[in-house]
C-alpha cells in the first residue's frame, strides 16, 4: 500500500513539473515577437517646448480597444503590443486645446511614430488631424518589405497561396519544390538573400507555423493556409533584433484576420 503511495505522489509531483515546464514555454515568446505593433511620440507645445504629464488615449475604431498613457518628463509617450488595425489618439493637457488624430493604421511589427503639438486653449476645443503615415522608418534599422491589408486583397494570386506575394519583395527568390514522398518537401519555398531555404522563420500571432521540413508553412498535402485567414503580414529580410532568432535568412510575422473579415475575392482559381 505504501509503495502505491509513492508511486501516486511520484506521478502527481511530474505531472506538476510538466505543467510548469508549459507555462513557462507558453510565456517565453516576448510580446514584440507576436503580431503586433506600438504606438510611439512626443507631445510638445505651439513654442516646441514638451508637454510632460499629458494623456494620451489610443483608440482601435474595429475593436473599440482603448489604452491610456502618460507622456513623460521628456514629453515622450510610447505604447506597445497593441493589435494592428486602424486608431485614433487623442491627446489632453489642462490650458491645452484637446488634440484628436484618426485614421491610424498599425501594420504588424511596425512602430508607429505619432507627435502632437498643442495648441494653448480649454480642453473642451478639439483639433483634429488626419493620420498620415511617414514615409522613412526611423526607429529600426531592420530591412524588410510589407504585405498589408491592401496589397493582400488587390494583388493578382495564382492559386491564392498568399508565399508569392513573398517572391516580390527585394531580396527573396523563389525555389519550387515538387511533391514527392511525404508530403513535407511541397510547397513554395524561398531564398532571403542568398541564405538557405530553410534558413527563413514563419510565425502567426506568435505562434510558430513551420513544416516538418523547416523550409516552408506548407501542410502534408502541400497546401498552405488560403489568404482570407491572414489579414497581413511582414518579412523581415536582414538586420533584424535578436528578440527573433532561431534562423538567419529571414523572418515573416503574419497577423491573423479579423473574425468578421469579409472574404478576399480573386478571380484566379484555389488550387493546393
Amino acid at each position: 500500500m505504501k509503495a502505491w503511495k509513492n508511486i501516486a505522489d511520484n506521478d502527481g509531483r511530474l505531472a506538476g513539473g510538466v505543467i510548469a515546464l508549459l507555462l513557462m514555454l507558453g510565456a517565453a515568446i516576448p510580446a514584440s515577437a507576436q503580431s503586433t505593433g506600438t504606438i510611439l511620440g512626443v507631445v510638445k507645445d505651439a513654442s516646441g517646448a514638451v508637454v510632460s504629464e499629458a494623456t494620451v488615449t489610443i483608440t482601435n475604431t474595429e475593436t473599440g480597444l482603448s489604452r491610456t498613457v502618460p507622456s513623460s518628463a521628456d514629453g515622450a509617450f510610447r505604447a506597445p503590443a497593441l493589435p494592428v488595425g486602424h486608431y485614433d489618439l487623442r491627446i489632453e493637457k489642462t490650458g491645452f486645446s484637446t488634440e484628436v488624430q484618426r485614421g491610424l493604421i498599425l501594420e504588424v511589427e511596425q512602430e508607429l511614430v505619432v507627435n502632437a503639438s498643442l495648441q494653448v486653449g480649454a480642453t473642451t476645443q478639439e483639433v483634429t488631424v488626419s493620420g498620415e503615415a511617414p514615409l522613412v522608418n526611423t526607429t529600426s534599422s531592420a530591412l524588410g518589405s510589407m504585405v498589408n491589408e491592401q496589397k493582400m486583397s488587390d494583388l493578382p494570386l495564382n492559386g491564392r497561396n498568399y508565399v508569392d506575394l513573398t517572391i516580390i519583395q527585394p531580396g527573396v527568390a523563389k525555389q519550387t519544390i515538387a511533391r514527392t514522398g511525404g508530403g513535407t518537401n511541397a510547397g513554395t519555398s524561398f531564398s532571403a538573400n542568398g541564405a538557405p531555404v530553410r534558413s527563413n522563420n514563419f510565425t502567426i500571432d506568435g505562434a510558430s507555423m513551420v513544416n516538418a521540413r523547416g523550409a516552408s508553412t506548407s501542410s502534408i498535402g502541400g497546401t498552405s493556409l488560403g489568404i482570407d485567414g491572414i489579414r497581413e503580414y511582414k518579412v523581415v529580410t536582414s538586420a533584424f533584433s535578436a528578440e527573433y532568432g532561431m534562423v538567419m535568412g529571414s523572418q515573416m510575422k503574419l497577423s491573423r484576420s479579423k473574425p468578421n473579415m469579409e472574404p478576399r475575392r480573386s478571380s484566379t482559381p484555389t488550387t493546393s
